[in-house]
């Protein structure tokens, strides 16, 4: 658990030695500190993908970590999360997609079974299944109501579906509970603008939909100043 702190701190070098230190006295059995071993590498390789060896480097060891972990207890959640996630770095998405789907029907905690769904939907997004990825965002949704990250996610697939009154919506809801928040306050900026210039590029509009346009881009307007006054 240390060790565990130490990493979500950023605390690589520390947090791995104190898992070696539980390793140790487990007689290297001991899958938790495994994991814990395995993301550091997965987390390190993230931060190198402009240098592909020391990328490639990272992903291996962490991949044998996290074999090694299913060497030990097969039902392993964790572990199968973390070799989806290495199998989408090498764009092996089918077999990630798959492992995916396994975990989202397994009795996976709260935290492996909501990676397993966004990472899901974002390689539904990448390969342009949109639909399917809004679907599996909203089921995410459902499940942890909560969550800023997966209501931004979904929020996010419907500007790309080009869905922007949903879009609007959801990002003035979480606007209410999170006045604050930049990145919201940009998104829906974004989001109305695009609006009003889909009515804009329309060869026929009525004039309530000009009028509404008008009124989505003055608000954008004004956001966007909030910006370029920081």
């Amino acid at each position: 658990m240390k060790g565990r702190i130490l990493q979500d701190q950023g605390m690589f070098e520390e947090a791995y030695k104190e898992y070696q230190k539980a390793l140790e006295m487990s007689n290297k059995k001991d899958c938790y500190a495994r994991v814990g071993i395995a993301n550091i590498h997965y987390q390190l390789s993230t931060t190198l993908r402009g240098n592909l060896n020391q990328q490639e480097g990272e992903l291996r060891k962490a991949m044998t970590q996290y074999f090694a972990v299913l060497e030990i207890d097969e039902m392993n959640t964790a572990g199968s999360l973390g070799i989806a996630n290495i199998l989408s770095e090498y764009n092996k998405v089918i077999e990630a997609k798959e492992i995916y789907k396994v975990l989202q029907t397994s009795e996976a905690d709260a935290e492996i079974l909501k990676s397993a769904m966004l990472n899901h939907a974002h390689l539904l997004m990448s390969d342009d299944q949109n639909e399917f990825a809004i679907n599996l965002y909203q089921a995410a949704h459902d499940k942890f109501p909560d969550d800023l990250q997966i209501s931004l996610y979904l929020a996010k697939a419907h500007f790309k579906r080009k869905n922007y009154s949903e879009c609007q919506k959801m990002t003035t809801n979480l606007l209410m509970r999170h006045p604050n928040d930049f990145r919201l306050k940009f998104n829906l900026a974004l989001c109305l603008y695009n609006k009003a210039n889909e009515i804009f590029s329309l060869p026929v509009r009525r004039v309530r939909q000009t009028e509404q346009a008008i009124r989505d881009f003055n608000v954008a307007k004004s956001l966007l100043t909030q910006f370029i006054a920081l």
